[in-house]
């Protein structure tokens, strides 16, 4: 599956995606929602989760781990999965 048709998908069909082929890379917490950032077959998920009920708002992809967002997710250079 590429990044195109992950995008393509419904909300249900993403998270499937993420259950069946992600790798959990790190997830990035606060008081309200739970971000889980995972692999797939050369791009990254971000699903976002509500803390109060669990629930999946939103699940987000990209090509590359942003600077910016890196050090909130923790995550290291040496990590197998992030390039540079």
């Amino acid at each position: 599956m590429t990044l195109a048709e992950f995008n393509a998908l419904d909300l249900d069909h993403r998270c499937e995606a993420i259950w069946e082929w992600g790798f959990y890379i790190s997830r990035n917490k606060t008081d309200k929602i739970n971000k889980v950032l995972y692999s797939l077959n050369g791009f990254f998920a971000e699903m976002v989760l509500h803390i109060e009920d669990n629930q999946v708002t939103e699940v987000n992809a990209f090509e590359k781990v942003d600077q910016s967002i890196q050090p909130g997710y923790f995550i290291k250079n040496d990590n197998p999965f992030i390039r540079k």
